[in-house]
């Protein structure tokens, strides 16, 4: 409106304007002189003053135009305008105030008499109609009420803002003309948005649906003009995100304010509380405050998406085989690590591997890989040389058994040393057994056979609640040894023969002889076989290991004789639990612990037999899922609960060398969101990227147990601070002399100086006084080398080409008398300068500025970047006035190409350009960085240089400043300097953006030294760096190792602090003694400040932060950061009212714990969260609302406000508004309400909603008052949707699933995410999900045009792709739990196999595109900004 008014009125008139927000009324001043230059220069005035207060305002005006948010802001502005006699007016007419703001049509009168009253003018009331849209446009319709003989003057004024001026009567009359039509447009536009629903359900197109209403009677302006669902109406907000329209809480106001009129004057309206409760329910909703009004459209049970930001890290399985060369040992882990040794190759499998093992057919050189997966798929695979990927030998079938239990210890494959079988442990009380020679067929028909297994047989056994079980060597028929425990808690030690018959078919079962022993000790858990001779096996407990040998007559039954050896016990210096076995020689083997010890075990022989065992203790590993000997002292300790490892063993102490470490961050117990690194400007959103994101994840178990940080992006690795400089500008790296291979000179610009340093071959770094010339009395814009030993400077006075090695200027070239150059840019050949931003000039360096062109734009084309480029014989300019890019001809002059880049956004002009390389066999790409955030990029046409393939990004709320850096490939990668740094690349053929580990970065340039060779000098607001940096993106972990397992975490973003609850394992005198304590962790240093043990006996349950109040002596109370800690006791003959704790924690000024208040409580306390101020806990049993109150100046207590009483043990609480969401071990979520007694009842806490089903909940998390997304203990994901405007009380009641998809991994922690939704962002992120197996995922929602385009997609991906094993996508995802299993995934979009669509050939795209709604590169481009969430 303002714009408008600036544009319309005489010149020689000023408009003088005041907002409560000072820096709107500039940047709007800012932006108006740039978009409308009309007063000539940009330094003259353009007519609009900024006034620092209303008052001011009127005084200096003959008519006075307010628009304010409510009734309260109109009333408190003109008290401040009246509340002294207002100086005379300079014109003749009396002063006139209009006032534009919609408020009640009463406060608007009262207003008005006061005006009258004071004698100040006249007061009129004109609300305007038309939106934001209309405001733009000038286009409004106001509604005016005012006398009669005041139209001459105030619609000519109002004219200039819109279309039309209706005079509805006297004071308060437009008022309540707008109230009226409000109320209906209220209405109307959820009519509108219900009925293109119901339109869109039954099959019609949106467009056809909109087009039909709009030429039938329901046409309206919200089915017009403001049509809620996206793309319908280009120009309306829900086509832009529903973003620049009119605000929900707007409408929500005008509302309120027509149902108050019609209360006053007896209106009755019938429809205006449903439509109240819809405006409230969406100011709200997170995902819908401060969206168009439009937003009711988005109310229906949206489609789930999900994606890996960092895969599993978690080693349960390991193996060495020769799988891809006859004599190449390999290392094949079920996970996908980053790093390890030398990774050869990846794969995806449609399914969790618990079960890997080796085998060698007869026919084949190398070693196939058998398979398991925890749906009992199983295979066996090879290595494909041609096609170098992994191919199915041979698919188990039907070795599922409904009527038995999975085992309690977990799948086991056995394969029997002389490889004559192999054995499948998958079910209590069967064993499955696969004979693998076929000796009595030829080769020949092995061959035809297809594979080297035979049928399998599934044998019952009495032993059912086996441990561990293994085959045992020198047999003459296959033995295995079962290490098991029966109904008596007794452990024992049986062995069973798997007999084959004369034509080595496999005949039936038997009991061995060789080993049975009933006298185990009950904490025995691990068996290992021993070669033969002597054989036997190694058994270990607690506190002693046993050797248990066994003889053979040579007719095969083992039986012990009088002769034979007798056991050996050997016993333990310290208790111990052990876990994992690896074999290095026929009598040695590594035996790791539950602690993380790793120790020798040494069989002393002679005569065949064992004579005395010998014990070392190595050293400390972390916890070993898995040991597996790669030989020549190499060992691979993997692991499920702290990092995996290459070691080396050494004879000398210390015996075991770490080699290389492999992250991991499982278990993931708890984690929290540190950063969200929102990119999100005024008015703008970014398309959102995890990488922003820093998560910070309670990690590992026991001596494992760490806090790690986890943040995706592109590395920068800092070598060194140079200096602690503040003030830089820019930065540029040179060679002394064309002979040096390395760069040396570092030249430093500032605003008014510049300074150069010399780097010497050590890394030295000494400041120069000068060099060859170099203007240091002025900030630099340009500074290279060039051709033929020389280089180039451009300050704002000139340029200078200068000798390196003499240090002579060659040439100097500057503007006229008055004239400043304000860009520049230079390749090897020519300089390109803009002068005044109205001259282009191009120096040619190869004549030493003899020769030179020209080109004037003027003023209305002024300059604002440019840019020349290596090898293109072209310079690329970007102009202020139509915010376009320009390609020119360098020879002539002449534009070859024009962009015009504004769209729609005025302040949105290029401010940064540059053209590189990035992707192989691809033409060049010119960037351009505007100054609103956005980057777009173009692909140049190396023959005629037309710009094509236009695409943008929002980087940042500032402009971006980008420089090139070289890559190894002769290709570059572009440095995006701005409020939140990224680095451009390529790869697998795409344009990549990636956000850099490097914040407050002010600028970069390459720096080739020779002691930091491939490094970047890196400015920041305080400091100079030398860094290197990543070439891709990859996860950052950075650790700080607690050595106890770090249970909760909670962080302060005020404190900048973390709180951690962790517990200790000691063993101590031959007894394991429990821990727990509260910490509290540094942001900045990582490093704990102070230590809260707890009681004996007592766990860290749960923890929060809270903001609440602080005590005080006198004056109102302030309000702190506070950690809140629930515990449990593990002591159940402990006093059955003091079941647990509740502790409230002051972090003092120096970082240390004050205990404020504790409670005891009569349950575990599970979980806690704040609710509107007060403390809920969840109990067993049991959910508790406290009150934090002072009942002294200094003491506060916690008070009981409100009970409700669950099915059992909770897992998760989700507070959302006034609702309790509660998370049941057994019985899904239920939702709760908070109600206030009446009448002196007391507050209660009421169940409204429940899932009506039976779900082990793992986690859940509210996403809104209606929606909450919860797991399950089968690792299963699932979104439930409560309809609040179901018909029935009970459709209201019932929580109902809208999603459904199995993960396949046990999620420990779901955490709601908040980012700023994007108008071309295609899912919006909604939460994060941790699990056990140490991956975290993005959950998000999809936005509904894309919807179908995505589940089609997927649809026919999931037919397309197959894993190894011939597993599918649907039966992987599907959920699946004991009760029930579905087929395929529930409205539920697997972000992970969406994005292989990318790694398709042409071909198979266009296959997979066909019948969808897009084609090919609209799917690229979709796919391509999928992936750039994660």
């Amino acid at each position: 409106m303002a714009k408008n008014l600036r544009l319309k009125i005489p010149p020689s008139d000023t408009l003088i304007i005041n907002d409560v927000n000072v820096e709107a009324t500039r940047r709007f001043v800012d932006e108006f002189r740039i978009a409308n230059p009309i007063a000539g220069t940009l330094d003259e005035g353009i007519g609009i003053e900024i006034a620092k207060s209303p008052r001011e305002v009127v005084e200096r005006s003959e008519a006075t135009i307010t628009m304010l948010p409510g009734t309260q802001h109109v009333k408190a502005v003109f008290r401040g305008i009246l509340e002294s006699p207002l100086l005379p007016n300079a014109s003749s007419q009396p002063r006139i105030f209009i006032d534009c703001s919609t408020i009640d049509p009463a406060s608007s009168i009262q207003v008005a008499n006061s005006v009258h009253s004071a004698r100040a003018g006249s007061f009129v009331d004109a609300p305007v109609s038309g939106g934001v849209v209309g405001a733009k446009a000038g286009t409004l319709t106001f509604m005016l009420g005012a006398p009669t003989p005041l139209l001459e003057r105030i619609e000519p004024i109002l004219s200039l803002m819109g279309r039309k001026v209706m005079h509805c009567g006297g004071q308060g009359a437009g008022l309540a003309g707008k109230l009226a039509n409000n109320y209906l447009l209220a209405v109307s536009n959820i009519a509108t948005s219900e009925a293109m629903n119901l339109g869109i359900k039954l099959g019609l197109d949106p467009k056809v649906l909109a087009s039909l209403i709009n030429a039938s009677s329901g046409k309206c302006w919200s089915s017009e003009i403001n049509n809620p669902v996206p793309g319908v109406s280009e120009s309306a907000p829900a086509s832009k995100g529903y973003s620049g329209g009119f605000g929900v809480s707007l409408m929500k106001k005008d509302l309120k304010l027509a149902i108050s009129a019609a209360e006053m004057v007896g209106a009755k309206l019938l429809l205006h509380e449903r439509a109240q409760q819809v405006y409230e329910a969406l100011e709200a909703d997170e995902k819908c405050r401060g969206l168009d009004f439009s937003v009711t459209r988005s109310i229906h049970f949206e489609m789930a998406y999900l994606a890996p930001i960092h895969r599993p890290t978690s080693i349960r399985h390991a193996l060495k085989l020769q799988l891809r060369e006859p004599k190449e040992d390999c290392l094949v882990i079920a996970q996908n690590p980053d790093g390890l040794l030398e990774l050869q190759h990846s794969e995806t499998f449609y399914g969790k591997i618990t079960l890997l093992q080796k085998l060698r057919p007869l026919t084949s050189p190398t070693d196939h890989l058998f398979v398991g997966t925890d749906q009992f798929a199983h295979f066996t695979l090879s290595w494909d040389h041609k096609k170098m990927r992994f191919k199915n030998e041979y698919i188990l079938e039907d070795l599922v058994d409904n009527t038995a239990r999975a085992s309690a210890t977990g799948s086991r494959c056995l394969v029997d040393p002389d490889g004559r079988i192999m054995s499948l442990d998958l079910f209590e009380g069967r064993t499955t057994i696969i004979p693998l020679k076929q000796s009595r067929k030829s080769k020949k028909k092995r061959e035809a056979a297809g594979n080297e297994l035979g049928a399998p047989h599934t044998i019952r056994i009495p032993e059912l609640f086996v441990r561990t079980s293994a085959f045992l060597h020198g047999a003459a028929q296959p033995e295995v040894a079962l290490l098991w425990e029966d109904g008596h808690n007794k452990v024992n030690l049986t062995t069973r023969v798997f007999e084959f018959d004369g034509k080595g078919e496999f005949f039936r079962e038997s009991d061995g002889f060789g080993l049975s022993r009933t006298d185990l000790d009950a904490s025995t858990s691990l068996l290992i076989p021993v070669s033969h001779p002597p054989g036997g096996v190694l058994l270990f407990g607690e506190t002693s290991m046993e050797y248990s040998p066994y003889s053979s007559s040579p007719r095969g039954p083992r039986y012990f004789s009088a002769n034979s050896q007798r056991s050996i016990i050997k016993k333990l210096d310290n208790p111990t639990i052990s876990i994992s076995w690896a074999e290095i020689g026929p009598l040695f083997y590594l035996v790791g612990d539950e602690y993380g010890k790793l120790y020798g075990v040494t069989l002393d022989v002679a005569l065949d037999q064992v004579c005395d065992i010998s014990i070392e203790t190595l050293g400390e590993t972390p916890r070993a899922s898995a040991l597996v000997y790669l030989g020549d002292g190499y060992l691979f300790v993997g692991s499920h609960s702290g990092d995996s490892q290459l070691v080396r063993l050494r004879a000398k102490q210390p015996k075991i060398e770490v080699v290389q470490t492999l992250p991991n961050i499982a278990p993931i117990l708890d984690f929290t969101v540190m950063d969200m690194g929102d990119r999100a400007g005024e008015g703008q959103s970014n398309e959102y990227s995890s990488g922003q994101a820093r998560i910070i994840s309670c990690s590992g178990a026991h001596t494992d147990g760490s806090l790690r940080s986890v943040r995706s992006g592109v590395g920068l690795e800092e070598l060194g601070i140079l200096a602690e400089i503040t003030g830089i500008r820019d930065v540029y790296g040179l060679r002394s002399s064309v002979a040096n291979k390395f760069d040396d000179i570092l030249v430093v610009s500032f605003v008014d100086e510049t300074r150069v340093f010399r780097f010497d071959a050590h890394g030295d770094v000494d400041e120069m006084d000068s060099y060859i010339g170099f203007s240091l009395s002025e900030s630099t814009l340009v500074a290279t080398n060039v051709l033929g030993d020389r280089a180039v400077q451009v300050t704002n006075t000139g340029a200078w080409l200068m000798d390196s090695e003499s240090g002579t200027t060659i040439a100097e070239w500057r503007p006229a008398p008055g004239q400043k150059i304000t860009a520049a840019s230079a390749n090897e050949e020519q300089a390109i300068l803009s002068i005044g931003g109205e001259t282009l000039v191009v120096l040619d360096i190869r004549t030493e500025f003899a020769s030179s062109k020209s080109k004037s734009f003027g003023n209305d084309s002024q300059i604002a970047c440019v840019t020349v480029p290596p090898t293109l014989n072209i310079c690329v300019i970007g102009f202020w006035g139509n915010s376009a890019v320009s390609v020119f001809n360098l020879d002539t002059l002449d534009i070859v190409h024009t962009e015009e880049l504004n769209s729609g956004n005025e302040a949105s002009v290029p401010r940064s350009l540059l053209v590189t390389h990035l992707l192989p066999g691809q033409p060049p790409i010119l960037f351009v960085a505007m100054a609103d955030g956005v980057v777009y990029n173009f692909s140049i046409d190396p023959e005629d240089f037309s710009l094509s393939s236009k695409k943008s990004i929002v980087l940042g709320r500032q402009q971006a400043n980008l420089r090139g850096l070289p890559r190894d490939d002769g290709l570059f990668s572009v440095f995006a300097t701005c409020d939140h740094p990224s680095l451009i690349y390529g790869s697998e053929g795409r344009i990549m953006y990636s956000a850099v580990t490097a914040e407050k970065t002010i600028c970069v340039c390459p720096f080739d030294a020779e002691a930091f060779p491939g490094s970047i000098v890196v400015a920041t607001p305080h400091d100079l760096k030398i860094s290197l940096i990543d070439t891709e993106r990859t996860t950052h972990v950075r650790t700080l190792h607690v050595h106890e397992t770090v249970r909760r975490v909670a962080y302060s973003p005020v404190l900048k602090i973390f709180g951690l609850g962790t517990i200790q394992r000691t063993v101590k005198a031959g007894t394991e003694k429990v821990t727990s304590h509260f910490k509290l962790v540094d942001e900045v240093q990582f490093k704990p400040t102070d230590v809260w043990n707890l009681n004996e006996d007592e766990l860290v349950e749960s923890i929060t932060r809270a903001d609440l109040e602080a005590a005080s002596f006198n004056g109102p109370r302030s309000t702190a950061e506070h950690f809140i800690v629930g515990t449990c006791y593990l002591d159940d003959q402990n006093d059955q009212s003091k079941r647990g704790r509740i502790i409230v924690f002051e972090v003092t000024t120096d970082q240390k714990l004050k205990n404020l208040v504790e409670i005891d409580v009569k349950g575990a306390c599970r979980c806690l969260s704040m609710f509107n101020g007060k403390i809920v806990a969840a109990l067993t049993n049991t959910v508790v609302l406290y009150s934090y109150e002072y009942d002294t100046p200094s003491r506060p207590a916690l008070k009981k406000e409100a009970t409700y009483r669950m099915s059992s043990i909770p897992i998760a609480i989700s507070v959302t508004n006034n609702y309790i969401a509660v998370a049941d071990i057994m019985k899904s979520v239920s939702v709760v309400e908070y109600k206030l007694g009446k009448d002196g009842e007391p507050d209660v806490l009421q169940e409204v909603a429940r899932h009506f089903q039976v779900f082990w909940s793992s986690a859940m998390v509210a996403l809104e008052d209606d929606t909450f997304l919860q797991s399950d203990v089968a690792g299963n994901l699932m979104v439930l949707h409560r309809d609040v405007n179901g018909v029935t009380e009970d459709d209201r009641r019932m929580l109902k699933a809208t999603s459904e998809i199995r993960l396949g991994e046990l999620v420990n922690k779901i955490q709601k995410i908040a980012t700023a939704p994007s108008s071309e962002g295609i899912v919006v992120p909604r939460a994060f999900i941790g699990t056990t197996e140490g991956a975290i995922y993005l959950f998000g929602t999809i936005r509904d045009e894309k919807r179908d385009l995505l589940m089609s997609l997927q649809s026919k991906m999931a037919k397309k792709i197959l894993s190894p094993g011939n597993l599918q996508f649907n039966g992987y995802r599907a959920f699946r739990d004991p009760t029930r299993a579905e087929a395929e995934p529930y409205r539920f979009v697997d972000g992970d196999l969406v994005e292989r669509f990318l790694d398709f050939d042409p071909h198979t795209q266009q296959e997979l595109v066909g019948g969808l709604s897009a084609g090919v590169e609209e799917v690229k481009g979709i796919v391509e900004s999928l992936r750039r969430l994660h």
